[in-house]
């Protein structure tokens, strides 16, 4: 036992984790992004995780920090808690000024210079 069911449940379909476990087959990069195990298949996976990386730190890093909060549990929590949660982070964020300077650099295609990273 790998941990399939714990590791794979909310990842993938029902059905789908139902098929790799019963069958215990072996599936290819290209499958497992089809079916939502795996975000990319790259023949450069260094040159590409560098690529998000450039992207996501050109971001205002506290709206980053904030979708991560969300990000965590999100399966177990009720739709309720996460709008509320999510509404209390726009507010904090709008109109700050890292949020100000991400959509001014944007505008100028220039490199954000953000505050408090």
């Amino acid at each position: 036992d790998l941990g399939g069911y714990a590791l794979w449940r909310g990842l993938i379909r029902d059905d789908v984790l139902r098929d790799l476990v019963y069958t215990n087959r072996e599936f290819s990069g290209a499958e497992a992004e089809r079916i939502g195990l795996a975000t990319y298949v790259e023949g450069d996976p260094l040159a590409k995780a560098n690529k998000i990386a450039e992207v996501i730190a050109n971001k205002n890093p506290h709206a980053i920090r904030a979708a991560k909060r969300l990000s965590e549990g999100i399966i177990e929590r009720e739709t309720d808690a996460i709008l509320l949660e999510e509404s209390i982070e726009q507010h904090a964020i709008i109109r700050s000024p890292n949020q100000v300077e991400a959509v001014m650099a944007a505008m100028a295609k220039r490199a954000p210079e953000f505050q408090d990273v």
